[in-house]
C-alpha cells in the first residue's frame, strides 16, 4: 500500500486525541462511540470435534500429554478485545475500478499480500461472532467479505465436465492465494441478493460449490432497498425472502449474518426486525449485522459496549472519503499504532488482555473463556 497524505495523518491524530480525551484513563482501541441497542451480545461457541482414526496396531502403553509451551505475553503482547479489520468489498474487475465500490484484480490481490505481510490471518465472521477466533499466536485476525451476489466476486464456468470458478473473480483470487499461502487461512463471507452470482449452474450449485470450499453465504436482502425507507412488513419480507433461498438451497445450512444494503439502517424503532422476524409463515433470526464506516465499536465480541447489530467494516480500497474510512487507511493506522489492533494468543479459550487496558474487557460477556490479564 502506498502510503498516505497529510491529510490523512491529521485525521488519524484527530482521531487519536478524541480517544484520549474520551476518559480519564484511555481506553486502547476507541476511535468513536458506539450506538447502542439492546440486543444480546451472542457468547456461544462449539468445541472443536476431537477426530477418531481408526488403527490396527496392537495396544501400547500411553505416553505421557506432552506439555504445551507457555505462551510468552511480554513477547507476543496479545489483546483480545481490540479491533477485528471487516473488510467490504463488492465486485473484483479486469482493469481500472470503475468506482471506490469495485477493486481490481491486481489491486485485489495486492491486498491479500499487504494483509499477509503484516501480519493479519483470515477469521470467518461465523468464528466472530460465536467467540471462537482461532489465529495463531502474534496475528491479528481480518475478516473479508463481499456484498451484491456480484459475478465478478464468484461465477461459475464449465470446465472439465464440472464447475469451477471463472478466473480474475473475487473468490478465484482468493483460491489463487489460497494456494500460495496456505497459512493466511481461507474464507469469506458473501452477502447475497435476490438471483445471486449469475453463471453456469442454479443458485443451489453456486451456494454449495462456496460453503463446500470454506466460505459463508448471508443475508443482504432481496431488492437491496434503503431500509430507512421502509416499514415493518417490508423490512421483514426482504430480509425474510433471502433467509428462505438460503436456507432452501442449502438445507441444513444456518445463514451467516447481514449486510446493511448503502450501510443504511432502519429507522430506529424498526431495527428490532432485522435481528428476527417472520415473512411468509416462516421466522428468521440474524446473529450480527455489519454496516459501512468505522463510526462503531470494535468488532470483538469481549469489548465493552460491543453491539453486534451494528459492526463497523472498512471498504476494500485505497482512498478514504468522508465518513467510511477504506482498509488503505486503517492499514496505515495499524503500522503506526499497532497496539490497537486486535493481537491473538493462540488460544481460542482465553480472552487475553493487557492490565493497563483491563477497562476494555467486558467480563460478563466471556461465557466459558478464561480472561488472561497481564
Amino acid at each position: 500500500m502506498k502510503s498516505h497524505s497529510v491529510r490523512h495523518k491529521t485525521i488519524l491524530a484527530l482521531m487519536l486525541a478524541l480517544t484520549l480525551a474520551s476518559c480519564a484513563a484511555p481506553r486502547r482501541g476507541e476511535i468513536a462511540q458506539p450506538e447502542h441497542t439492546s440486543e444480546p451480545i451472542p457468547t456461544t461457541s462449539a468445541p472443536l470435534p476431537s477426530p477418531t482414526l481408526p488403527s490396527t496396531a496392537p495396544p501400547t502403553e500411553p505416553e505421557p500429554a506432552a506439555e504445551s509451551a507457555p505462551i510468552d505475553y511480554a513477547a507476543i503482547k496479545p489483546y483480545e478485545v481490540g479491533h477485528i479489520m471487516i473488510i467490504m468489498y463488492h465486485g473484483v474487475v479486469t482493469g481500472e475500478a470503475p468506482s471506490k465500490y469495485q477493486r481490481g484484480a491486481g489491486d485485489f490481490r495486492e491486498d491479500l499480500e499487504t494483509l499477509y505481510n503484516d501480519g493479519f490471518r483470515l477469521c470467518s465472521m461465523k468464528d466472530v461472532i460465536e467467540n471462537n477466533i482461532r489465529v495463531p499466536a502474534g496475528y491479528a485476525p481480518v475478516v473479508i467479505t463481499f456484498d451484491d451476489g456480484d459475478p465478478n466476486t464468484f461465477r461459475l464456468i464449465e470446465s472439465g465436465g464440472g464447475l469451477i470458478p471463472a478466473p480474475e473473480t473475487g473468490i478465484a483470487i482468493m483460491e489463487e492465494f489460497r494456494g500460495k499461502r496456505p497459512d493466511f487461512g481461507a474464507g469469506a463471507t458473501l452477502f447475497i441478493n435476490d438471483d445471486p452470482f449469475p453463471g453456469a449452474g442454479d443458485v443451489p450449485e453456486r451456494l454449495k460449490w462456496l460453503v463446500d470450499h470454506g466460505y459463508d453465504v448471508g443475508n443482504h436482502t432481496k431488492t437491496h432497498p434503503e431500509l430507512s425507507s421502509l416499514d415493518a412488513r417490508e423490512i421483514m419480507d426482504e430480509i425474510g425472502y433471502i433467509d428462505r433461498l438460503i436456507r432452501d438451497a442449502l438445507p441444513g445450512y444456518e445463514p451467516v449474518g447481514f449486510a446493511f444494503p448503502f450501510g443504511d439502517r432502519p429507522k430506529e424503532e424498526l431495527r428490532g426486525y432485522v435481528a428476527s422476524g417472520v415473512s411468509e409463515g416462516r421466522t428468521y433470526q440474524c446473529a450480527f449485522a455489519l454496516k459501512e464506516g468505522y463510526n462503531a465499536m470494535p468488532s470483538a465480541p469481549n469489548r465493552v459496549g460491543f453491539d453486534p447489530m451494528n459492526m463497523p467494516r472498512v471498504r476494500g480500497s485505497s482512498t478514504p472519503i468522508e465518513n467510511a474510512y477504506d482498509m488503505g487507511f486503517f492499514l496505515e493506522f495499524y503500522r503506526e499504532r499497532p497496539e490497537f489492533r486486535y493481537i491473538s494468543d493462540g488460544d481460542p479459550d482465553t480472552i487475553a488482555v493487557p492490565a493497563e487496558y483491563e477497562e476494555n474487557l467486558d467480563k460478563a460477556s466471556l461465557g466459558d473463556k478464561t480472561p488472561v490479564v497481564y
